[in-house]
């Protein structure tokens, strides 16, 4: 496979703990261990990732996640993750492409905080439902340390929370048998329904919970760039590493369930690839 494969989920921790999360999952495909080739095409990779980044999209507190790490993928291009979902990756000379049923987080209203930071004051705005989701992506490879890449995150159910896209580049700085240092920018955007759904407030919310109403406009909402470590064994022993930062724009940083514009996130994933 090539390099591009970044499958990133979008939803309530749009540019926190779950794309750090699918992040890992997208290294763990046949790439785990830099240095380590199953004996057959197909491959399984078992780990644990953690990950901390805002609570949710906008908040000033913290979260921390572990999940378990299983990733098959198969030499035909389907794939089953606990990270990536379930799909199918290809790729036609330079161009590669991808397409997967995936899960957008819930957000809780008890875990929005009010303008005094006090949690459980905000219940009036209720609970964003989680939804099953199509991630479907493109890339091209310009060189082989640079790609670009395009992906979008499609509700099949909850169709009121929107949908979310980015487009991106991926650089690799650095790329040894061992060792593999990337580099990832994007631009993300979102449609009317996704900007209502995560950073507005509608009339009725804002009889609820005394905000006022905030109708955010679609179009692009943030940008983010992250730095990627892995360090690969032969045995199929791999680390992975990543720190990155996310910074909300226009509409998405002036509402009134932002605590904090710019959301710094960082995560940790040891795995064995078979």
């Amino acid at each position: 496979m090539s390099s591009y494969n970044k499958n990133q989920s979008q939803g309530n921790r749009a540019i926190g703990i779950r794309v750090l999360l699918v992040a890992f999952g997208a290294l763990s495909c046949g790439s785990a261990s830099a240095n380590h080739e199953p004996e057959s095409g197909n491959s399984l990779t078992l780990g644990v990732v953690t990950a901390v980044a805002p609570k949710y999209s906008g908040a000033k507190k913290m979260a921390f996640t572990a999940l378990p790490v299983f990733d098959y993928q198969m030499e035909n291009g389907l794939f089953a993750s606990t990270l990536r979902g379930i799909g199918y990756q290809g790729d036609m000379g330079n161009f590669d492409y991808s397409a997967a049923l995936n899960y957008r987080s819930e957000r809780k209203s008890k875990d929005l905080r009010d303008s005094q930071d006090k949690k459980g004051t905000l219940k009036g705005m209720g609970n964003v439902k989680a939804s099953m989701v199509a991630e479907l992506g493109v890339g091209y490879r310009l060189t082989d340390y640079l790609s670009v890449n395009a992906q979008t995150n499609l509700p099949l159910t909850e169709d009121k929370n929107g949908n979310a896209m980015q487009i991106g580049m991926d650089a690799s700085l650095l790329q040894t048998n061992r060792h593999h240092i990337g580099w990832n920018i994007a631009t993300h955007f979102a449609d009317s329904k996704y900007m209502q759904t995560y950073y507005g407030v509608t009339s009725r919310q804002s009889e609820k919970t005394g905000l006022k109403d905030y109708k955010p406009r679609a179009g692009i909402y943030a940008v983010s760039t992250e730095l990627s470590w892995r360090y690969g064994e032969a045995d199929g022993w791999s680390l992975t590493t990543k720190a990155g930062v996310a910074q909300l724009l226009r509409d998405a940083s002036k509402g009134p369930l932002i605590r904090r514009k710019t959301e710094p996130g960082a995560g940790l994933m040891v795995a064995y690839t078979f």
